[in-house]
């Protein structure tokens, strides 16, 4: 199993968008809205980090349920463990010895996320009702 491995302060994690936390947790959709936007700006930057840490934390579940894990069907613990992803967020921003910045981590968890075929799938659906929203609105 290939897994795509990112270095936050002085850790490597190894990331897996495992089914159950993948489908559970509704992120396929939120990063169909996420494409759905054409641009980017200050006043809609925050919900882009916001998707991407937990775009982040679902990534996380498969090998590091201990200290990141949620129940994905009530919701329980999960604010808890968003609470630990946004802690990896702020050590990945205070790494200033990168030119890897949070559109290159999305872009990564993004590939990662996509390169199984039924995730694709899903995802090129959720943006095709994202685009008929965008369409009525």
């Amino acid at each position: 199993m290939n897994m795509k491995k990112i270095k936050i302060g002085k850790k490597e994690y190894s990331i897996f968008f495992a089914m159950q936390p993948t489908v559970q947790s509704g992120i396929v959709g939120k990063l169909a809205q996420i494409e759905e936007r054409q641009e980017w700006g200050a006043e809609n930057f925050g919900d882009f980090l916001a998707t991407l840490t937990e775009l982040l934390l679902v990534g996380l579940q498969k090998n590091y349920k201990d200290e990141f894990g949620y129940n994905y069907l009530t919701g329980e613990g999960k604010d808890e463990a968003l609470s630990k992803a946004y802690d990896l967020m702020d050590q990945f921003a205070e790494d200033t010895d990168s030119d890897y910045d949070f559109t290159d981590l999305y872009n990564d968890l993004n590939a990662e996320l996509l390169e199984d075929g039924f995730f694709a799938k899903l995802f090129r659906q959720e943006q095709e009702k994202e685009t008929k929203k965008t369409k009525v609105k």
